[in-house]
């Protein structure tokens, strides 16, 4: 395993043998691929570190990625500590500056939510879901005991155990849920949903405007008015990144 210095790598690439569940390398081409050959090269972007942390069996890779990804940005040269300090010692001044008595006020001065309804909010949420939260929990921590774990859970258990036992409980995988949500039906159906929600169509305008890559798609956005359609925005779909991040 190569790994980067903590806090300042975006990645980690795996070199020894583990096991993570899918076939996406086969459906990019890549027709030897399996989970046996290597070096995998995993980013500290959600799409490619939420699979690994549910699907890779080896507790120890899922440790070193879990690592990598609390402390990203932290350490060295792209450390943001002291971007992240400035921030918050100019959101104090500006909450200064224009009378209130701190950066949250200053928020949620321009939204419906005041700070004390927020936190009420926040509260009564917390009050109804613990019990069921730590219910779920300790089902989890009894399912992994009793398929082998002996270890203590750790947080980067957590999500993988969680998936085993949903896979046991329901007979359910999240890969046989792909087909029914490939990028073509659920565009489909969210066009359908804004057309019957706010009388909005939405058509494709390919080759109306330029763009940065074949897979980059134009949509005019219309709207019915007196018995005609006007077009009112338009926007652009990168088909490409959305493809690639329903793929993990």
């Amino acid at each position: 395993m190569q790994r980067p210095q903590p806090g300042a790598g975006t990645w980690v690439i795996i070199s020894h043998r583990c096991a993570v569940e899918g076939g996406q390398a086969v459906s990019k081409g890549h027709e030897g691929a399996t989970a046996e050959k290597g070096p995998w090269l995993f980013t500290l972007d959600f799409p490619s570190y939420l699979p690994v942390m549910t699907h890779a069996t080896s507790r120890a890779l899922r440790e070193e990625l879990y690592m990598a990804f609390i402390s990203r940005a932290s350490t060295g040269e792209k450390d943001n500590t002291p971007n992240i300090d400035r921030i918050l010692e100019l959101r104090a001044q500006k909450a200064e500056l224009l009378g209130f008595p701190n950066f949250a006020e200053v928020s949620l001065a321009s939204k419906m939510a005041t700070l004390p309804s927020a936190l009420k909010l926040l509260e009564e949420l917390r009050a109804a879901s613990t019990a069921a939260a730590e219910a779920d929990l300790e089902d989890v921590k009894k399912f992994a005991e009793e398929n082998g774990e002996t270890a203590e859970l750790k947080h980067w258990d957590i999500t993988f155990w969680a998936e085993r036992l949903k896979e046991t409980k329901y007979e359910l995988k999240e890969e046989e849920l792909r087909p029914y949500f490939a990028l073509p039906k659920v565009q489909e159906g969210l066009f359908a949903l804004a057309t019957k929600l706010f009388g909005v169509t939405i058509e494709a305008a390919d080759g109306e405007a330029p763009v940065w890559h074949k897979d980059v798609r134009l949509y005019k956005y219309g709207a019915f008015r007196e018995g005609e359609r006007s077009v009112c925005n338009s926007a652009l779909w990168d088909n490409k990144s959305l493809l690639e991040a329903s793929l993990v």
